[in-house]
């Protein structure tokens, strides 16, 4: 079972603004000083959930249905 702050960092990870990710990672090693490696470590589902809800596909205007040139 994950300790309470394992799950506090992958809740802080997770709920990281967009573009942020970095200033979160910061403050996590500043708050959890020797730990926060393998804190981070254990956070690595968290950095992949973080990834997938941040992706974000964009249709251009000169694409077409497929990914075809017409």
């Amino acid at each position: 079972m994950a300790s309470a702050n394992a799950i506090a960092v992958s809740a802080f990870i997770q709920g990281a603004p967009p573009g942020e990710l970095g200033d979160v990672i910061s403050d996590i090693k500043s708050l959890t000083g020797p730990d926060s490696a393998s804190l981070l470590k254990t956070a690595e589902p968290a950095f992949r959930n973080y990834a997938e809800a941040q992706l974000l596909t964009a249709k251009l205007p000169s694409s077409s249905p497929g990914g075809q040139k017409t």
